[in-house]
């Protein structure tokens, strides 16, 4: 099986970088040390170690492995707590650019999945009761900004194609494969999909498996018996 490397987080720059410590670039910063370490290691030994047989890529390794990209949701659903739907679409440029930046560092297959309906996800649902929802009930405006990130990310995917000739960037439709998800869930055997499977977090600003302590006492939340049943 070839070198699988997944790239999953933050992409944005400042001031949404603040929410996360592992953004994009921090993740391209760690690859790049992780790859001259990898190599340095495999040049001292000349790979005939057994730990360098069994464990270490091999430096053709890097240039042949698939790089998985999965990236928007993280910045949309932070964003959107903080902007309007208009102020969010105009930092997506930013965060594309901060993609591109990223997929410029010599490697050359990449599997990129564009984000999913953000404005479907549960804990955003609850926080934001009031925002106006579309006909399956999921945050219009927020799922407004997610269609127009798809749309620039799948155009910026095919400039980058002819740009990169030896290089070979694949678009995955996350979006449309969880909108179906949702949209059909009870079909497919699932509890509500704006509701999640965990206990004693919702509206208590904690997330599932954390602790907290309000008014001295123990509160811990853990996720639910009936786990197959979510979605999320």
């Amino acid at each position: 099986m070839g070198l699988i490397l997944r790239l999953a987080a933050l992409a944005s720059a400042p001031p949404l970088l603040c929410f996360s410590q592992f953004h994009l670039g921090t993740q391209v910063s760690q690859f790049i040390h992780f790859k001259t370490r990898t190599l340095s290691l495999y040049n001292q030994t000349n790979g005939k170690t057994p730990f360098c047989k069994g464990v270490l890529a091999r430096p053709k390794d890097f240039s042949k492995a698939l790089y998985i990209f999965d990236i928007g949701q993280n910045d949309l659903a932070i964003g959107f707590q903080n902007m309007t739907e208009e102020q969010l679409k105009a930092t997506i440029p930013a965060i594309i650019e901060s993609f591109t930046t990223a997929i410029k560092k010599g490697a050359r297959f990449f599997s990129i999945h564009n984000t999913g309906p953000t404005g479907c996800l549960p804990y955003l649902l609850k926080s934001f009761p009031a925002t106006p929802r579309d006909q399956y009930g999921c945050l219009k405006p927020l799922n407004n900004v997610a269609i127009e990130f798809n749309k620039q990310l799948k155009q910026k995917i095919s400039e980058l194609n002819k740009e990169l000739p030896y290089s070979l960037l694949t678009y995955v439709d996350l979006y449309s494969a969880k909108s179906h998800l949702i949209t059909k869930a009870k079909n497919l055997g699932f509890v509500d999909p704006f509701d999640y499977c965990c206990v004693g977090a919702v509206g208590r600003g904690m997330g599932c498996g954390k602790t907290i302590f309000p008014n001295g006492t123990e509160l811990y939340s853990s996720s639910c018996q009936n786990r197959k049943n979510f979605i999320s």
